[in-house]
């Protein structure tokens, strides 16, 4: 299913691309940046390995140690795993440490994005550009509905 999804959209922009319609990929693009519902952006100067659980639903890791180098984005979309009301678990390792640092994502209902940055001290949400004046993150997402600080709360380094 998601291949199918993922070659119909590359169809579409082939399509498009040709027909000179660039005015609709543009607003196709822009759709699915609203469709990301993740993303931990690591500003801590070092690599980091990041798994991400969902706290109800133990049956499979959702992120498993993924690496993630300084200043890049993981993004998961909700159409595959991940629900923004639900609480989650988030376990840091960074390069080099043999200590990893556990969070926990509380629930809530009226949520709509996990967008957070990792720092090296602390995990925290993403503020985005000018301290979020202009509403989005670093890497355009929109910040309304995002994961507050009340939220998200360090359960222990191990």
């Amino acid at each position: 299913m998601k291949y199918k999804i993922i070659s119909m959209f590359f169809c579409f922009l082939s399509f498009n691309f040709l027909s000179g319609a660039s005015e609709t990929v543009d607003k196709v693009a822009k759709n699915m940046i609203n469709d990301w519902h993740f993303e931990i952006f690591n500003k801590s100067g070092k690599s980091i390995k990041v798994t991400f659980d969902n706290n109800n639903i133990s049956i499979k890791r959702i992120i498993d140690n993924a690496p993630l180098t300084t200043e890049q984005h993981f993004r998961k979309l909700r159409i595959l795993d991940i629900d923004p009301t639900l609480s989650y678990q988030i376990v840091i390792k960074p390069e080099g440490s043999s200590n990893y640092v556990v969070y926990n994502i509380l629930e809530n209902d009226k949520r709509k994005n996990i967008f957070l940055t990792w720092d090296g001290v602390r995990l925290r949400p993403q503020t985005g550009v000018l301290k979020g004046l202009l509403g989005k993150t670093d890497s355009g997402l929109p910040l309304k509905g995002n994961v507050v600080e009340k939220e998200i709360f360090r359960v222990g380094l191990y």
